[in-house]
């Protein structure tokens, strides 16, 4: 194969290929956590609760001063939430970018039969709950990505694709151009001696 195919088919994949976007989102996930309940996780944010259908239940968005979910348990009747809270990023006058708040925490109880979503809560407050009562333990689970195994190649494939492709192209275009300057000098070279052996 030719400097000038190869070049070619190196651009077509450096321009038709993947764009950084393809890399946002991979440790975005959705968890099942009971029968058609998930744990949605669409950023680093905004971990919250969905249902089979796509209806949200539970979003830091919506839940005004708490922020991502941290902790869930699963019980016949209700969903227990503990999320942080939230606080604006402040970076600059009016940044109101929100971030999640470690030191705060909130609670939820989300009610099966219907999906209400009662909260947040404060820790009193939902030791407080009749429906906590009922819990023969407060054992949190901690949502996590269900399929972590995918991740690490996928990284070395983007990996690749940004950074050891641009070199390769690069080389292949430093190869392409020497080349082309050594073949006219060496015409040139055969044509000196053809002109002066006649």
């Amino acid at each position: 194969m030719g400097y000038r195919t190869a070049l070619t088919i190196l651009f077509a994949i450096l321009i038709l290929g993947p764009d950084s976007t393809q890399a946002a989102g991979m440790s975005d996930y959705w968890l099942e956590i009971a029968p058609g309940y998930y744990i949605v996780r669409a950023n680093g944010f905004a971990i919250g609760l969905g249902d089979a259908d796509g209806s949200v239940i539970y979003s830091p968005d919506r839940g005004g001063q708490s922020g991502p979910v941290t902790g869930y348990i699963v019980a016949p009747h209700h969903i227990f939430l503990r999320t942080t809270g939230q606080k604006a990023r402040n970076h600059f006058p009016g940044d109101t970018f929100p971030l999640a708040d470690p030191s705060v925490e909130y609670f939820f109880v989300v009610d099966r039969s219907d999906n209400a979503l009662h909260g947040p809560l404060t820790l009193d407050e939902f030791n407080a709950d009749s429906n906590v009562a009922l819990l023969s333990s407060v054992d949190w689970k901690i949502p996590a990505n269900p399929h972590p195994g995918r991740m690490p190649w996928l990284f070395y494939v983007v990996i690749f694709l940004y950074l050891a492709l641009p070199i390769l192209l690069f080389i292949l275009i430093v190869l392409v151009i020497s080349k082309g300057i050594r073949m006219p000098i060496s015409k040139r070279a055969t044509n000196q001696e053809s002109g002066s052996g006649g």
